[in-house]
């Protein structure tokens, strides 16, 4: 990761975001949370500058990033990385349901575990 890091300097690439994000994951993997997410955002913000908003990469880094957040119990942050992959990935010309249903049991376990009130409003 440091690598490409070194070498886009200082400009932001998409090979950056991508070599974070397996950063990441691995780094959940191994319960380093903080760490984790620390590379996920990082991973988000460069694919949104070089990809695009709506591009599948941003959608993929948010739903990795949501899905750290919620590992933390960070519920609203979780939420809201969470929410914004699942409208980018039905977007998607060839989406993939398993995906959309993966972010989907993920927000939703983010109104429904380790509470002590349901929400019944809208979501």
């Amino acid at each position: 990761y440091q690598y490409y890091k070194k070498k886009r300097h200082p400009r932001p690439a998409s090979l950056t975001a991508k070599a974070g994000m397996s950063a990441s994951k691995l780094l959940k993997q191994l319960g380093q949370f903080p760490k984790a997410e620390e590379f996920a955002r990082e991973g988000v913000e460069i694919f949104k500058i070089t990809c695009g908003e709506t591009n599948p990469l941003t959608a993929g880094a948010l739903h990795d990033l949501g899905d750290i957040l919620w590992c933390q119990r960070r519920r609203e942050e979780a939420r809201e990385a969470l929410h914004r992959s699942y409208e980018l990935e039905v977007m998607k010309d060839a989406f993939s349901l398993i995906t959309v249903l993966e972010i989907h049991n993920l927000l939703m376990d983010t109104y429904l575990k380790d509470t002590t009130e349901i929400v019944r409003g809208p979501i």
